[in-house]
């Protein structure tokens, strides 16, 4: 029996010592090293690179720029290059990231680039392809997830083959316009034909593409699963489909600045609407009732928008609770008192973070509600018809960063142990020679802009008005104790 077990551990010893030695040496069959990239693909990114100058621009879009292609050096393994990603079991290369390189020159229909069959994500934005035609090759990679070739100088149309990339989940294009002449083009059969086939866009991007011959109905039937619309700056003209707000995944929708464009809010949108940022810039509206059902909106941008039918400012934005930046700068609030009385229901909007009311001929008393919005970092009335006193309630907004109230016809005093809240939300201020000093030296935004000529603390409080013309101070400084 003792013998029997010794035979036991002595072939168990045998197995445990194999083991360990299969671990320290493996086979080459077993080994879990990367695939390098193929010779064929590497010379074809080599020869991509050298159809391009490098044009040493240290931003671009106000990203730092660099020249990735200038880690790509023949004999070395592509996998490993800047901006290149390859499958870590087939080595084929599946991503190009060459955003912001700093490329100039153009890509013709024989690039090299096309022989790249495996990509599934390409990402040339912000390079300079010195306003060539886009190749109708683009839509012959036929694994591609994401395209961005935004402000890439592309001219000329759309090629409609991009509609072949039935796998895309984004497509971004945008940047590409205002050039007069040299604008990309996206016409309505290439549009439509987008829309048709791709079924699983999730991110669709073409804000300042030419789209001046396109009949916004052919959006009509975007995916289901689109989160991401920007189409500002397009030139639009008629009559936007209503159907687009009840997206089931829309997050983010950006119409502006297309002033032909015809936009009414459907009936019903689900309360339950999933929208984050909604712009509508420069566009008329007489209807904006629908505009309180979109309880996750966050981000409003109202800039230059006209709000037709004599309401005044439009009551149904005040029920957005979640609302953190509403921009209405120069937007235009019909009324029997031109642009309209600011309600007391502003108040409501407790997460509001930035609030841009300049410029929209409102008049009428500020009303002491505006205390109520703690969170401001922003709150910019200038350039209206407001008058009366200032709210002491302003003293609440211990958060507030920048407070713009000039060329209105307001009168009042900022009481003087509670000057005005304004900085880190510390609840500290600075005092004039040390807040001039602070905005001199390129410090933090703190100041506050009022209008009225600076008063001497010892002299009667100051008044805040604009009745002689544009008189503004830089208010502030002292160190807040408890309220």
């Amino acid at each position: 029996m003792l013998r029997l077990l010794r035979a036991y551990q002595y072939h168990f010893l045998l197995l445990a010592l194999f083991f360990l030695s299969s671990q320290a040496n493996p086979s080459p069959s077993s080994s879990s090293t990367k695939q390098l990239c193929s010779e064929e693909e590497a010379a074809a990114l080599i020869q991509f690179k050298s159809s391009f100058s490098i044009d040493s621009a240290e931003y671009c879009g106000g990203i730092k720029s660099y020249p990735k292609t200038e880690s790509w050096k023949e004999g070395t393994d592509c996998c490993s290059w800047d901006g290149v990603t390859c499958d870590e079991i087939k080595g084929q290369v599946i991503g190009l990231d060459l955003s912001c390189s700093c490329l100039k020159g153009r890509i013709s229909s024989n690039s090299t680039l096309f022989h790249l069959r495996h990509l599934r994500e390409l990402n040339l934005a912000l390079n300079d392809f010195n306003y060539s035609k886009m190749p109708s090759k683009f839509g012959g990679f036929e694994s591609l997830v994401e395209l961005n070739l935004s402000s890439t100088h592309f001219a000329g149309q759309v090629p409609s083959q991009l509609s072949y990339l039935s796998k895309l989940v984004s497509l971004d294009l945008s940047g590409n316009g205002n050039y007069d002449d040299d604008d990309l083009v996206l016409d309505n059969d290439t549009l439509e034909r987008l829309v048709r086939n791709l079924t699983e866009m999730r991110q669709l991007h073409l804000d300042e593409l030419n789209m001046s011959c396109v009949n916004p109905s052919a959006l009509m039937n975007l995916s289901s699963s689109l989160s991401s619309l920007r189409l500002s700056f397009c030139d639009l003209r008629g009559n936007f489909p209503e159907n687009i707000f009840l997206l089931p995944n829309l997050k983010y929708l950006d119409l502006g600045w297309n002033q032909n464009l015809n936009l009414k809010f459907p009936e019903l949108i689900n309360r339950s609407s999933p929208l984050q940022l909604l712009d509508l810039s420069k566009l008329s509206l007489s209807k904006d009732d629908s505009i309180s059902s979109l309880q996750s909106l966050k981000d409003l941008n109202l800039i230059g928008t006209s709000f037709s039918g004599g309401r005044g400012f439009p009551a149904s934005i005040m029920n957005l609770s979640s609302l953190e930046h509403l921009d209405a700068n120069d937007a235009y609030f019909s009324g029997a008192f031109g642009g309209g009385l600011l309600p007391d229901s502003i108040g409501n909007l407790v997460s509001l973070k930035y609030l841009d009311l300049s410029n929209c001929n409102m008049s009428g008393p500020l009303p002491i509600s505006l205390g109520n919005l703690s969170q401001l970092t922003k709150l910019s009335l200038s350039n209206n018809k407001f008058r009366g006193q200032i709210p002491s309630t302003l003293t609440n907004l211990t958060q507030l960063e920048e407070l713009s109230l000039d060329h209105n016809q307001l009168e009042g005093s900022i009481p003087d142990d509670k000057v005005v809240a304004i900085g880190y939300g510390c609840g500290l201020v600075f005092g004039l020679a040390v807040g001039y000093v602070v905005f001199q030296t390129g410090k933090p935004k703190w100041f506050v802009t009022l209008v009225e000529e600076q008063q001497h603390r010892r002299r009667k409080k100051p008044k805040i008005g604009d009745r002689s013309g544009v008189r503004r101070i830089y208010k502030s400084v002292q160190k807040l104790g408890p309220w």
